[in-house]
């Protein structure tokens, strides 16, 4: 009898040891943990039946039955304690595995929406290529085919000229544009953050713009709120937002307009502005203005747009961890700001 309870023990010991060091309970299922503890005690009820035959007549047998008994009862208890160990232990790895599974669904949800938007953007910019940039050019060829077959006089050629040149420029603002935001969405596109001067900028771009805005009867200035207005941001990148901001304003703008730029501080931000006194938005087309719909509207000269330019101030507004929006009321002008950040 006593080699039978030590050959169960070393039994359960030597089960114990080899699970524990192949990490055993975490591979093992519940049913084969039920069949393991009832072959084990199919096994001792064996040996309880035998032991328990009657081959002594004294009282130390009925005393190691008993003893035998309880030790079945102990290895029991260990075994199911064991089991339950192990079910609590797969079934905290369940949790664990159904919490990084629905992470990882997550984050595709986000890459799929990307990929989404990206292929809406693209959509949009062959839609430019394909009419936008691709009319003017034909009508320059049509044009061009028939001065060269005589079909042209001299005097009419000269006459369309200026046309000719207004369509070449517009062409050449549209590809600069085009480029810019190809480049923009480029992985490995480098942004270089740098301190810059916001006057000197918006000066800058006044200059350039002088030409366009008194042919069309706008005055321009840069107001100087702070003695010095700074911030953080990729100067490229400023120049197209403030250049496309402007060009947009000159666009709507009427005879006697007023366009007026400014940057000041704003908290931890630095405020820029670029205000007109044009012909202003109707709260529809305001609230489609950054969207991925694209707002194409004649100026007040009968100028023509892709909507690209806002699209393009948006995307790198944001790339230099600033925010863009705009206010506006019909007939009486609008205004777009945009945040950087400051030192």
């Amino acid at each position: 009898m006593k080699k039978g309870i030590f050959l169960l023990l070393i039994t359960f010991l030597s089960l114990s040891l080899s699970a524990e060091n192949r990490k055993a309970p975490l591979l093992l299922s519940s049913t084969n943990h039920f069949i393991l503890i009832s072959q084990i005690s199919n096994s001792t009820a064996q040996v309880i039946n035998e032991q328990s035959k009657p081959t002594l007549a004294n009282e130390n047998s009925s005393n190691w039955n008993q003893v035998a008994k309880n030790a079945i009862l102990l290895l029991a208890l260990l075994l199911s304690g064991s089991l339950i160990l192990v079910l609590l232990r797969t079934r905290r790895e369940g949790k664990k595995t159904k919490k990084d599974l629905l992470a990882q669904i997550e984050q595709l949800k986000g890459e799929v929406e990307s990929l989404r938007k990206s292929n809406k953007s693209k959509e949009r910019m062959f839609s430019i290529v394909a009419h936008d940039l691709r009319g003017p050019l034909a009508t320059l060829k049509n044009i061009l085919d028939l001065r060269e077959s005589r079909d042209l006089s001299k005097d009419e050629f000269d006459e369309i000229l200026p046309l000719m040149s207004k369509e070449v420029s517009r062409s050449l603002e549209l590809t600069e544009e085009i480029l810019s935001w190809a480049k923009s969405q480029m992985s490995n596109n480098h942004i270089c953050l740098t301190k810059v001067n916001l006057y000197q900028i918006l000066e800058d771009q006044v200059s350039q713009f002088e030409s366009a805005a008194k042919s069309k009867g706008i005055a321009l200035m840069v107001q100087k709120v702070d003695g010095e207005c700074v911030a953080i941001a990729d100067i490229n990148m400023l120049k197209t937002i403030v250049r496309n901001l402007l060009a947009n304003a000159i666009k709507f703008c009427r005879n006697n307009d007023r366009i007026t730029l400014s940057a000041q501080k704003n908290g931890k931000a630095t405020l820029i502005k670029v205000s007109d006194t044009g012909i202003g938005m109707s709260p529809e087309n305001l609230s489609k203005l950054f969207g991925t719909a694209s707002i194409t509207t004649k100026g007040t000269a009968n100028e023509k747009g892709s909507g690209l330019g806002l699209t393009l101030c948006k995307d790198f507004v944001e790339k230099n961890n600033g925010k863009i929006w705009a206010e506006s009321e019909l007939g009486k002008g609008s205004t777009f700001y945009f945040t950087l950040p400051q030192l």
